[in-house]
């Protein structure tokens, strides 16, 4: 059934149970099952298998720009269910929350996205205003180029197959409210796990800090970026979520911590059985096959004759 919470507390008691991916890793295995009988041969289902009799991990990935608030966000999650390493939000590499639950809470190290280079001074000299165009657009190819080796890393460590690679179950965008939007920067971050159809969510941190003018605006120009990624061939929309993550005061205004449960809420239903299939890979032998075969029987051909050909493919197969 669909996961729903009326609290907090009750969101929180949810992730910190062990058996609650019980019933997914049940029906998981029931769909490999089905694998093994008919397509054993093509698909090597090993590494599906373990994260099923496992029970877990099932990844969780919070990625967005230095500062967005993913390591408080996830801090809060794991508040008084999983120890949370003293070094998060400091780390350069990603930083693993496990759950009771087998979900696996992953702090990624912020990110900066590249920005228009900036114009010179207006009252610069000729050659300088030259100069200064020529170092900022050399700056900026450097920045636009480590932008998209960010994603080609991404996309790697989400579409990975082995559990011992941490695949993305799932991915949360963190943006901070009042941070600058670069729109067509998120969309292509978004891209990376929703092309792959892995569950995406961005999650609009700090929401106490703005007003309501400025918070539609920033919602519209967040699902405008959404709006312009392909979705995957499971089409799964990106929800935006508002989250104020931890209790704050505001010029003597209590806030409390919301959105906390939508979000887990978002991410539980996100879970499917058929997503173990991501964990599957071509079986090495029926790839050398559909690769090895037909080079094998075009010498063959080449060498002795039609006849020679099939009997050398034959053999092979055998």
């Amino acid at each position: 059934e669909p996961a729903s919470f009326n609290s907090w507390a009750e969101a929180k008691a949810m992730i910190a149970r062990p058996t609650l991916l019980k019933s997914w890793a049940k029906n998981a295995r029931e769909l490999l099952s089905m694998v093994d009988a008919t397509a054993a041969d093509v698909l090597d289902v090993s590494d599906a298998w373990e994260v099923t009799v496992n029970g877990g991990p099932l990844n969780i990935y919070f990625i967005g720009e230095a500062g967005a608030g993913k390591s408080t966000l996830v801090r809060s999650l794991a508040e008084g269910i999983a120890e949370i390493p003293t070094f998060i939000g400091r780390a350069q590499d990603d930083t693993r929350v496990p759950l009771p639950s087998g979900l696996v809470l992953i702090d990624t190290p912020g990110f900066r996205i590249p920005v228009p280079p900036a114009d010179p001074e207006p009252n610069a000299t000729f050659l300088g205003r030259i100069a200064t165009r020529i170092f900022n657009s050399y700056m900026h190819r450097r920045q636009v180029s480590r932008w998209l080796s960010l994603l080609s890393d991404l996309r790697l460590k989400f579409e990975a197959a082995q559990p011992s690679q941490q695949p993305a179950a799932a991915v949360v965008y963190a943006h901070k409210a009042g941070a600058r939007i670069a729109v067509d920067r998120i969309s292509q971050a978004l891209a990376v796990p929703v092309q792959s159809n892995i569950p995406t969510f961005i999650a609009l941190t700090d929401v106490h800090a703005v007003d309501e003018s400025d918070l539609s605006e920033i919602l519209e120009s967040l699902e405008s970026a959404a709006s312009l990624v392909k979705p995957g061939t499971l089409r799964r929309p990106i929800k935006v979520l508002q989250i104020n993550s931890v209790p704050k005061s505001v010029q003597g205004v209590e806030i409390e911590p919301s959105g906390l449960p939508e979000l887990v809420t978002e991410m539980l239903n996100s879970l499917r059985p058929e997503d173990i299939l991501r964990h599957t890979k071509r079986n090495q032998h029926e790839a050398l096959n559909r690769v090895v075969l037909p080079l094998v029987g075009l010498a063959a051909w080449l060498w002795s004759g039609p006849l020679f050909a099939i009997l050398v493919a034959w053999a092979w197969r055998k």
